[in-house]
């Protein structure tokens, strides 16, 4: 009955079921470990539904550099708009890695906090389902040559704005890794 509950995503019937058991065998480790493979799971399907359901998502984000003349390293990101409102403007969170994966600070304190460079796309426009951004850029670090973002906030034209419910987690998790 456990396995049916997870098969299906019914999360908090499993967790029911195992904490009946726990109150008729105290302690037993086998209902301890099915105990904490629900709540594991119910928060992986938690955060799955948040990254799934976000109003404003990054759909591709990558640094360069655009040849011999340049001296800025860019990162270009993407979003595309999921909600049913005209996007007006967003902020993005832009992790910045050098080229074996390894966290580069943002060069100065305004531009946000640690690897985690704050991007701000203003007069977006953007139409329900589509996208943004592919001809835009920030400068970035110089020895950043790779790149992960995500959406922060969003501000609509109909006056609605959407604080991003992923972005913290995304952040904590991929913050120190490429």
């Amino acid at each position: 009955r456990m396995d049916d509950c997870a098969s299906v995503n019914d999360f908090n019937t499993g967790l029911k079921i195992v904490s009946d058991m726990e109150k008729i065998f105290t302690n037993d480790s086998d209902i301890n470990n099915y105990k904490k493979d629900f709540e594991d799971r119910k928060e992986a399907h938690r955060i799955q539904e948040l990254k799934d359901n976000q109003k404003v998502k990054v759909i591709k984000a990558y640094a360069y550099n655009d040849g011999y003349y340049s001296i800025f390293r860019k990162a270009t990101v993407v979003v595309q708009n999921c909600s049913s409102q005209v996007l007006k403007e967003y902020t993005v969170g832009i992790l910045q890695f050098d080229s074996n994966g390894y966290p580069v600070e943002v060069e100065y304190s305004y531009q946000g906090d640690n690897n985690c460079f704050m991007g701000r796309g203003q007069s977006a426009n953007v139409q329900p389902g589509g996208t943004y951004g592919g001809n835009r850029y920030w400068n970035i670090a110089d020895n950043a040559t790779k790149v992960k973002a995500c959406v922060k906030t969003a501000e609509f034209y109909d006056g609605g704005t959407w604080t991003n419910p992923y972005y913290e987690h995304w952040l904590e998790t991929e913050k120190d890794r490429y």
